[in-house]
């Protein structure tokens, strides 16, 4: 007998529900009701990227959040801001877990640890981050027509769209500098490692 599935069907069995996102969303609804009516394509969206694990957190230092392989979170710092400016940075950061599904964990880890000479990591540092800024701006945009966001609140342009080559040096610098003193090596740990470096522990 011949079983044929729906793309949503399928989309369901392949895909891992995403750790933690309960808790992301009613974390996100009490800080912004009105959403309530399209809290679903929020969902859908972060479920869809293969995002395993989802979360606000106390960060350590000035950042509205880190997308790890395994992991997104998003500085709770944001929930005080406009929700279209908070919808931006879940939109980025989730943007970058489509990265980790296209390019893979260890490809995109190469370019941290120091595997991939520094031009050719800052070319490829520049351009995920503004993918994903462009990514994050035309979501927002869809949430526009839908009503939900206001127009003139969206941001104009992405975060990093000013970020020079030395800025993204320095970046680069620090994360490896952190890797090399975590002395991890494997995917995973290293994720973890950056965690901990970046995250207050409750």
């Amino acid at each position: 007998m011949k079983i044929v599935l729906t793309e949503n069907q399928y989309k369901s069995i392949i895909l891992e529900e995403t750790n933690g996102i309960d808790s992301f969303i009613d974390e996100l609804l009490i800080a912004y009701p009105r959403l309530e009516p399209h809290i679903d394509l929020v969902k859908k969206f972060i479920e869809e990227s293969n995002c395993q694990d989802i979360e606000f957190g106390n960060f350590k230092f000035p950042a509205s959040g880190i997308s790890l392989h395994n992991k997104v979170v998003i500085n709770k710092r944001i929930l005080q801001n406009t929700l279209e400016n908070t919808l931006f940075v879940i939109f980025h950061e989730v943007a970058h877990q489509y990265q980790y599904k296209k390019y893979g964990s260890s490809m995109m880890h190469r370019f941290y640890v120091g595997e991939v000479d520094m031009d050719e990591a800052v070319r490829f540092l520049k351009y995920t981050e503004n993918v994903a800024d462009q990514f994050g701006l035309r979501k927002c945009r869809e949430f526009v027509k839908l009503g939900l966001l206001t127009k003139e609140y969206v941001p104009k342009m992405g975060g990093y769209d000013n970020y020079s080559d030395l800025m993204f040096v320095n970046y680069l610098n620090t994360l490896r500098n952190k890797i090399e003193e975590s002395g991890e090596t494997d995917d995973e740990k290293i994720s973890e490692s950056l965690y901990n470096w970046a995250i207050v522990k409750l």
